[in-house]
C-alpha cells in the first residue's frame, strides 16, 4: 500500500506499477486500463477541462454512464482540485429533479453529461411542474444551457496538465445523501477522509499484491466507487468492473468471470444474492472453482440471514467457504465503511426477544434450548467491528454512553468521518453532538465490541406497547405478493383523533387503484394473521423516496401522509368493489408490438399481455426495465436507453417510438483513440 496522503498521490503511486482495471464489457470482450494509462489519460482531460473554463472554484455533477469515462473525468477534476460531484444518471423524474435541485444549492456548478438535450429537457419539466414563472424557468434553463459539456468535446488527448498537490483536510468530492431530491444535502469528502477508510478496509482485508476485485456495482455509489475503486487502487491491487446491467441480465457471468480471473474480493448487497439465486439454473454444472474468493463484502442495505446462506449453500458445490460473507455496516458520512467482521469470522447472527430490542433496554438472547417455546423471536446480524481510525459508541438520548448490549443511538468519529455537509449549517448543527460525534441515526447495540444495528430511530413503530420493525413487516408483505424489498415501506403514524399509533404500508406499484384494492387487502390479511398487527392502510404509490445509498426515507411517507398527501387515495381505495374490472385484451397490430410482446412475456413470465397496459402494470420494475433495453437493443439493432421505457410504458407507444428510431451501430459515444496512451504519454516518454 502507498502513503500517499491525498488521491493524487494515491493515482501518481499506482501508476508506477503493473496494475490497473480490467472493463469486462460482455462475455468474451474485455478492455484493459493499467493506472498509468488511467493517470496520463486523466492529465489529458484536466487540460480539456482547463480549457472550457472549469477551475478549482468549479464543481461538476457527473452524469456519464459509461464506467471507463466516468473514471477518467472524475480522476481529471481530483488531479485539478475541481471537486466531482458522482450521481446516478438520471433516468425518471425524481432523479432528475435531484439535479436540477443540487445545481441550484452548488456555488459554481457545472454538469458534465452523455447528452446535454436529455438534461435541458428535464430542467424544462421540473420547473413547469414546480409553477415557476417563464422568466425563472428561462433563467435557469440558460444557466444549465451555459455550464452543460458534453463528455465527448473533452475526451480526446491533445496535450497534458499535471494538477496540483492538495492538502489532506481539503475536499476531495462531494456525495448528495438523504434529503437530496428535495432538501440536498451534501456530504463533503476529504482526502484524509477517503485514505484513512482505504488503509483500514484492506487492512482489515488482508489484502496483498495477489488479490483482485471484481464489481458489478453503479461507480457513482460509494460502496462501489470507494471498495471497489479507489480503495483498490490504493492498495495496487487489479480491479475488474462489470457493468450492472451486465449482471443484471446475466448474473451468472459474476461467477463466471470469478472462475476466470480468479478474483479473492466480491462486492453485492443481498439485492445481488437474490437475484443470483433467482436467475440461475442450480440443475446446471457450471464447473466454476469458486476455492478463489476470501470475501465478499456486504452491505447497503438490511443484512438477511436466510438470502446469504442459501446464497453460500449453493454456491458451497463449488467451492465457495461458508466464512467469505462479510456483512457490514457503512454509510456515506463515514465515507463508505464503519464496522466489518475479520478474515474468517463468518456470520454471527442473535436471536432476542423482541420485547428486549427496545430504546435504552438491555437485549436478551434466546437460548437454541428455548428457542422451540420463544414466541416472539427477533434475528440480528452482528456487522463486525469499528474499522481502525473509526470510533463507535452507542447512547441514549441525553447522548449518554451505554454499556454494551444495551439498545441506542450509534455514533460515529474518526478520520473517515466527513467535516460537515456542503453549505448547510442547519443540518450539521443536527448531525453532530456538542462533543463532535456523528449522529447515524441508526440504532443498535455493542456485543464484545462488534456493532449490531437493529433499526432507525425514526422508523420504530409501537403498536400497544410493543416495539415492530419496519423490516420485519416489510418481509411478511413481500412474502404476500413476491414483492421486491425495497418495494414496500412500512411506517408508524400516530393518530391523533385515537391517541395511538397505526400502521401504514405503501407499495411501490404501477397498477391502478382498482386492481390494487385486491391486493391492500390480501396484505392486509395476512399481516394481520402473522403479526396480529392491525394495518390501518395500505396504500399504492409510484415512487418511495430514498437516500443515496438506496435506504428508504420514511420519515418522508409519514409527513405526507400527515399533510393529507394520500387522503383521496384512502378513501377512493374504501368505496372500490373488490371485483376485479373487465378488461378488453387489446392484441398486437404489426411485427413489431408483436416482437415487444414476446419480449414482455419472457422477462415479465405473463403471457397474457396487452399492447395498451402499462409495463410496470404488469409488474415491471426498473431492473426488469432495463432486461427489456437490452432485449430490445438485441433485437432491433437500435440503442434506447432507460429512459425511453418510463416515457414509453405501453407496447403501442414503445412500438411507435421504435419505428420513429434510427439504426445505430453501437459506437461507443465517447471513443479513445488506441494510441492516445502510447503516442503522446509524457510519462511513458
Amino acid at each position: 500500500m502507498t502513503n500517499a496522503k491525498n488521491l493524487c498521490e494515491v493515482l501518481e503511486s499506482a501508476s508506477r506499477n503493473k496494475a490497473g482495471i480490467v472493463f469486462i464489457q460482455d462475455q468474451d470482450s474485455e478492455k484493459l486500463v493499467t493506472y498509468m494509462e488511467l493517470y496520463d489519460t486523466a492529465k489529458g482531460i484536466l487540460y480539456n477541462l482547463k480549457q472550457q473554463g472549469i477551475t478549482r472554484e468549479n464543481e461538476v455533477i457527473m452524469q456519464i454512464e459509461d464506467n471507463e469515462n466516468f473514471i477518467y473525468v472524475f480522476w481529471a477534476c481530483i488531479l485539478g482540485g475541481i471537486i466531482p460531484i458522482p450521481l446516478h444518471v438520471a433516468v425518471n423524474k425524481e432523479q432528475q429533479n435531484q439535479i436540477i435541485n443540487i445545481f441550484k444549492v452548488l456555488k459554481n456548478p457545472k454538469i458534465i453529461t452523455d447528452s446535454n438535450n436529455e438534461t435541458i429537457a428535464c430542467v424544462e419539466k421540473e420547473c413547469a411542474d414546480i409553477g415557476t414563472d417563464k422568466e425563472t424557468i428561462w433563467n435557469l434553463k440558460s444557466r444549465i444551457l451555459e455550464n452543460t459539456i458534453c463528455c465527448k468535446d473533452i475526451i480526446r488527448i491533445t496535450n497534458y496538465d499535471d494538477g496540483i498537490v492538495p492538502l489532506p483536510q481539503e475536499v476531495a468530492y462531494i456525495q448528495f445523501s438523504s434529503g437530496s431530491t428535495g432538501n440536498p444535502k451534501g456530504i463533503m469528502i476529504t482526502h484524509e477522509n477517503v485514505i484513512s477508510n482505504a488503509y483500514a478496509i484492506f487492512n482489515r482485508a488482508n489484502c496483498n499484491k495477489e488479490d483482485s476485485i471484481l464489481n458489478w456495482l453503479p461507480i457513482s455509489h460509494s460502496f462501489s466507487l470507494v471498495v471497489g475503486h479507489i480503495a483498490s487502487m490504493y492498495a495496487d491491487i487489479n480491479q475488474y468492473l462489470m457493468p450492472t446491467l451486465l449482471f443484471l441480465k446475466n448474473p451468472t457471468l459474476w461467477m463466471q468471470k470469478v472462475d476466470q480471473h480468479r478474483n479473492t474480493m466480491l462486492l453485492a448487497p443481498n439485492f445481488g444474492f437474490n437475484h443470483f439465486l433467482a436467475c440461475t439454473n442450480q440443475e446446471v454444472s457450471y464447473g466454476w472453482d469458486l476455492s478463489c474468493i476470501k470475501i465478499i463484502a456486504s452491505g447497503g442495505e438490511p443484512i438477511d440471514v436466510n438470502i446469504c446462506n442459501n446464497f453460500i449453500d449453493y454456491l458451497s458445490r463449488y467451492g465457495l467457504n461458508k466464512n467469505t460473507i462479510w456483512p457490514s455496516y457503512g454509510m456515506t458520512e463515514a465515507t463508505v465503511g464503519i464496522t466489518a467482521p475479520k478474515i474468517g469470522d463468518g456470520f454471527r447472527f442473535f436471536r432476542l426477544d423482541r420485547d428486549s430490542v427496545g430504546y435504552g433496554n438491555k437485549i436478551k438472547e434466546i437460548s437454541d434450548t428455548n428457542l422451540k417455546n420463544a414466541k416472539n423471536v427477533m434475528n440480528v446480524v452482528s456487522v463486525g467491528y469499528p474499522y481502525e481510525e473509526c470510533l463507535v459508541r452507542i447512547c441514549n438520548q441525553n447522548n449518554d454512553i451505554l454499556e454494551e448490549k444495551y439498545v441506542g443511538s450509534i455514533q460515529i468519529k474518526g478520520k473517515n468521518v466527513t467535516k460537515g455537509y456542503y453549505s448547510n449549517d442547519v443540518a450539521n448543527r443536527e448531525a453532530f453532538t456538542k462533543d463532535g460525534w456523528l449522529k447515524t441515526g441508526d440504532i443498535g447495540f455493542l456485543y464484545e465490541n462488534q456493532l449490531v444495528v437493529t433499526g432507525r430511530e425514526k422508523d420504530i413503530i409501537f403498536i400497544n406497547g410493543q416495539n415492530y420493525y419496519p423490516i420485519d413487516i416489510e418481509r411478511i408483505v413481500k412474502e404476500t405478493n413476491g414483492l421486491a424489498f425495497n418495494e414496500v415501506a412500512a411506517c408508524g403514524i400516530f393518530n391523533k383523533e385515537k391517541q395511538k399509533e397505526e400502521v401504514a404500508i405503501f407499495v411501490l406499484t404501477k397498477e391502478n387503484v382498482e386492481s390494487f384494492a385486491v391486493k391492500a387487502i390480501s396484505i392486509k390479511n395476512h399481516v394481520n394473521n402473522c403479526t396480529g398487527i392491525e394495518v390501518s392502510n395500505i396504500i399504492p404509490v409510484d415512487s418511495l423516496p430514498k437516500s443515496s445509498s438506496g435506504k428508504i426515507q420514511r420519515f418522508k411517507l409519514m409527513k405526507q401522509y400527515l399533510k393529507g398527501s394520500f387522503d383521496d387515495t384512502i378513501q377512493f381505495l374504501s368505496k372500490v368493489s373488490l371485483s376485479n374490472l373487465s378488461r378488453k385484451h387489446k392484441k398486437p397490430n404489426n411485427q413489431t408490438e408483436e416482437s415487444l410482446v414476446q419480449i414482455w412475456a419472457h422477462i415479465l413470465k405473463n403471457s397474457d399481455i396487452s399492447v395498451d397496459q402499462s409495463f410496470f402494470e404488469l409488474g415491471g420494475d426498473s431492473l426488469k426495465a432495463a432486461l427489456v433495453v437490452h432485449s430490445i437493443n438485441q433485437t432491433f439493432h437500435i440503442d434506447i436507453t432507460l429512459r425511453d421505457i418510463f416515457n414509453h410504458i405501453t407496447i403501442e407507444s414503445l412500438a411507435e417510438f421504435i419505428s420513429s428510431a434510427e439504426t445505430n451501430s453501437f459506437e461507443d459515444i465517447l471513443p479513445l483513440e488506441e494510441n492516445a496512451y502510447s503516442t503522446l504519454s509524457s510519462a511513458q516518454k
